[in-house]
């Protein structure tokens, strides 16, 4: 049941050819790429309501970031858009699915996931952190894998992610699968935040 339910989790991530693996606006979360309109698949009253500034922006309102739970292969998918766009045009999307104390079972997903993204996007650089300490807590850790889409500095070019979050005990967060297509503009924000 588990090999199955990777499979789908993968093909629902992506429906590219290897021959178009070039191009990270080829790469699809619950159907949406970077750049895509979200009132191509929410109503527009729907996404104005379900968005919210992020909270670590601390005050900057450039971005705003739309969220949904659903059900099927992910528990919820969010996506980052700037707060002037009146077309919600995408500059991050992501793909969550939660396991609640359950690391082991989203590493092996993870595994398999980026088997699979190693041999479809042959031409792209590769980092893979594993295990690392979370920047927001100690007893917390993030495992990270990317693709990365152009040259230079991680933190300022677009990227597919793919990590698991294993979250200290002490904390009211769920462990989880996060699958997420970035953009180098959205990621240049983010980093202007952490300086």
């Amino acid at each position: 049941m588990k090999k199955i339910f990777i499979i789908i989790i993968f093909f629902s991530l992506c429906f590219i050819s290897p021959s178009q693996a070039d191009d990270i606006k080829d790469f699809q979360i619950g159907g949406m790429s970077l750049g895509d309109s979200l009132l191509k698949h929410f109503d527009k009253s729907e996404i104005k309501n379900n968005s919210h500034f992020l909270e670590q922006a601390k005050g900057n309102k450039e971005f705003k970031k739309y969220g949904k739970n659903i059900s099927g292969i992910y528990d919820k998918i969010s996506v980052t858009f700037k707060a002037s766009d009146q077309n919600f045009t995408s500059k991050s999307i992501q793909g969550i699915k939660w396991f609640k104390d359950d690391i082991n079972s989203c590493l092996k997903i993870r595994d398999e996931i980026i088997k699979e993204l190693s041999n479809l996007f042959i031409n792209q650089p590769k980092k893979d952190f594993e295990k690392r300490v979370h920047t927001d807590d100690k007893d917390s850790y993030s495992y990270d894998y990317y693709v990365i889409f152009g040259s230079g500095n991680l933190n300022y070019v677009d990227h597919v992610l793919i990590s698991c979050y294993d979250w200290s005990k002490k904390l009211e967060y769920q462990d989880h699968l996060r699958v997420a297509i970035v953009s180098k503009e959205y990621m240049q924000w983010l980093n202007k935040l952490a300086n």
